[in-house]
């Protein structure tokens, strides 16, 4: 090869760019499907009753979630208690978040007397144990407290639950 074409080369590959100092990074993409979270009513809350002697200072009833009821030492207690329970179904071995709130109960034999402030007792989260129809159950106990100055009655409402996927 004569010089000047050796040297025309050696010119060229000196002013040709260099490549770029690239990078290539791959990312992970990945994604859930679950099943829509089903919660279900399975039983009622039940207190049974209090009775009230004319007491001075207001008291609280509890039933815990294992069905334990618990009276303020003013208060008399008695009658069969029963837990309210859900079923939850949705998909296996994920965690369901659980909410809560309180609600108002009214006297529905007493009509003008004041409502009383029902606070749930529940689960923070639950476990779903299997993704079938049979689902994870789970109880609600709750707290009343009661005035001294609550007016004789049946007091009724409802439990505001909710449930979903942590």
């Amino acid at each position: 090869m004569p010089l000047l074409a050796v040297m025309a080369s050696l010119l060229a590959s000196a002013l040709a760019p260099a490549a770029a100092n690239a990078a290539t990074l791959q990312a992970a993409v990945t994604f859930t499907i679950v099943r829509p979270v089903v919660l279900k009513r399975v039983a009622d809350l039940n207190f049974g009753s209090v009775v009230m002697p004319l007491v001075t200072s207001a008291g609280t009833v509890s039933l815990s979630q294992a069905n334990v009821r618990t009276c303020a030492a003013q208060f008399t207690c008695s009658g069969a208690t029963t837990v309210a329970s859900y079923n939850l179904v949705g998909t296996n071995n994920t965690v369901v978040v659980i909410t809560a709130r309180p609600s108002q109960l009214a006297n529905t034999t007493n009509t003008g007397a004041a409502t009383l402030t029902f606070t749930p007792i529940a689960p923070a989260t639950v476990t779903l144990a299997n993704s079938g129809n049979v689902g994870t159950n789970f109880t609600v106990g709750g707290s009343i407290t009661l005035p001294a100055t609550t007016a004789p009655g049946t007091y009724t409402g409802t439990i505001d639950i909710s449930a979903d996927y942590q």
